[in-house]
């Protein structure tokens, strides 16, 4: 792992550096192995924990001396969710989350014509209020009713066009019981993700380059939210100093991931 690696995310796409104004589209998805459907409590429970993400994302910005806004939107407005015949098979890397398919089905549901991804992605915003403007970073946010760790998928230079949007997959039950009661620490953790920010837990850390490793352990606050999220409420966490460069909040690497790169 090097600077390189670190930075690979950093600074690409529409959602490049998580400042200014951003817009983020959140679209509710029943498929076909869904836990249940999405009511409107249930939905409205999510939409509650993904406005208090968004609200702390922007404080902790504002910690940084960076200014930061969200304006977001939550679809579909006429149903409590669009629907997918198939099933996400998180187990099929050929047709499971990250494959466009199922996607673009939710998109020609939330649209009511055939459309991709990539050629709807601007529709996908200005039909739900967040218009396209130049200056705006974007990103969407799937909702998904069953257990399954969320996913991110940040810009990709080079991919297919459907992949060069960013987007991610939040996984959870949205009821009092069955949801996860710090989802939005989770919901602020894959945002991250998608303007450059990468797990910072022990396991999740290449192996190996030893001494970088150990630098970053060693500079991970335990409450650092990319490190293990949804374990308290999400003012118990923080944003911390390499989670700030990769996001576009401080300028330069942190002294100390500079003194780790130098003596390697």
């Amino acid at each position: 792992m090097t600077l390189a690696h670190l930075e690979k995310n950093r600074s690409l796409g529409s959602a490049s550096m998580l400042v200014g104004k951003q817009r983020l589209l959140g679209v509710f998805v029943v498929d076909a192995g869904a836990n249940g459907a999405w009511t409107e409590d249930s939905r409205a429970r999510v939409e509650h924990q993904l406005a208090s993400a968004l609200r702390w994302l922007e404080s902790q910005a504002a910690a940084h001396n960076v200014a930061l806004e969200f304006e977001h939107a939550c679809a579909p407005a006429e149903a409590s969710a669009c629907t997918c015949s198939t099933r996400i098979d998180e187990q099929d890397p050929a047709s499971g989350p990250h494959h466009s398919g199922w996607q673009n089905q939710v998109v020609t549901d939330l649209l009511g014509a055939s459309n991709s991804v990539s050629s709807a992605w601007n529709s996908l915003f200005e039909r739900n209020g967040l218009g396209t403007p130049v200056t705006a970073g974007r990103s969407v946010l799937f909702f998904v009713r069953r257990w399954h760790p969320s996913i991110a998928f940040p810009f990709h230079r080079g991919a297919h066009p459907d992949f060069e949007k960013e987007r991610g997959i939040i996984y959870d039950m949205g009821g009092l019981q069955d949801g996860q009661p710090h989802l939005d620490s989770q919901i602020a953790h894959e945002i991250l993700h998608l303007y450059g920010a990468i797990d910072l837990a022990e396991e999740k850390l290449p192996a190996e380059t030893p001494e970088l490793r150990r630098a970053i352990l060693a500079n991970t606050a335990p409450q650092e939210v990319m490190n293990k999220p949804t374990q308290a409420p999400i003012a118990s966490y923080l944003v911390g100093d390499l989670t700030s460069y990769l996001v576009g909040w401080l300028d330069r690497p942190p002294n100390w991931l500079l003194a780790s790169m130098a003596s390697a």
